[in-house]
């Protein structure tokens, strides 16, 4: 959670403010995903390797992630709904 609050501290422009949610949500969606896993891994239960392709949670994470790259890449904000 501290890169979060350092790019909201960094957060120079109206742009950069509206995307701290996002990343906020990002960075929760994430940890959600690993908590689903963790136990999984510590009882060394199998996972299927397919399981993250087929977990929307993953899906929902890498959708917004490319929005972010997007908006990073392009210098501009863009809410296209996806990091919700």
């Amino acid at each position: 959670m501290a890169f979060v609050r350092l790019a909201a501290v960094g957060a120079s422009t109206p742009a950069d403010n509206n995307a701290e949610p996002f990343l906020t949500n990002e960075f929760n969606n994430t940890r959600a995903l690993t908590d689903q896993y963790l136990p999984i891994t510590k009882f060394r239960t199998y996972i299927d390797p397919n399981s993250l392709a087929n977990d929307p949670l993953d899906q929902k994470i890498r959708t917004c992630a490319h929005s972010l790259a997007s908006m990073a890449t392009a210098n501009q904000f863009i809410d296209d709904g996806c990091c919700q």
